[in-house]
């Protein structure tokens, strides 16, 4: 129940988030961001959800939820590759339906272009999908196995730490070099680019991976 709350809380809170700002009337709002003339709020709004995929990933702690069990898990007739697929899936199954709400709502409310809405569904993906392969490498190189608690397991290791760094960089310094080359859209995608030649990378990693 622990691993499960702290881990799908930012996917709730992102969906609050998006029913907030479709009932609530947001020219005021736009308007008065309008008068930074250099700042493409629309354009930089992927940057929202793909902060917090990068800060709710369910795999930073999943091996280390094993716990003792991890004894079971190895004489088990289950490949490490399954393994770690069926942990992925997870993470997926609550992150992509989220982020597609929250892109296909705001779509709507902000009346956004074609390449707007494509990006603020496709950058916080790959972030969610870079931030899952990353958070399950982390936590397999830095397994927390012997915890009496579940909330040691899910708050104090360091794979959840680094993850969550990882998680918070990655569309910050997207988002400075957004505003830096004021090329909003080809480095949004070329960051989508990036994170997903990232992941399978460290995917293909994974595939040679045993368990700890």
């Amino acid at each position: 129940a622990i691993y499960m709350m702290n881990t799908a809380f930012g996917w709730v809170l992102l969906l609050l988030m998006t029913g907030a700002v479709c009932v609530m009337r947001v020219e005021p709002v736009l308007a008065l961001l309008g008068l930074a003339p250099d700042l493409d709020v629309m354009s930089l709004l992927p940057l929202a959800p793909a902060l917090l995929a990068g800060m709710s990933s369910t795999t930073d702690c999943s091996i280390s939820m094993e716990g003792k069990q991890m004894e079971i898990m190895r004489a088990l007739p289950v490949s490490t590759g399954t393994w770690l697929k069926a942990k992925l899936l997870l993470h997926l199954t609550l992150a992509v339906p989220a982020l597609l709400v929250c892109a296909a709502a705001l779509t709507v409310k902000l009346s956004l272009t074609p390449v707007q809405a494509a990006l603020l569904a496709a950058f916080p993906l790959s972030t969610a999908l870079f931030c899952g392969v990353c958070g399950l490498a982390l936590n397999l190189r830095f397994p927390r196995l012997s915890w009496e608690q579940d909330v040691q397991a899910v708050k104090g290791g360091v794979s959840v730490l680094l993850t969550i760094v990882i998680g918070m960089l990655v569309p910050v310094l997207t988002g400075a070099l957004c505003f830096w080359l004021k090329a909003y859209a080809p480095v949004m995608a070329a960051g989508c680019a990036v994170q997903l030649l990232a992941a399978l990378f460290i995917g293909g990693r994974l595939k040679k991976a045993r368990m700890p």
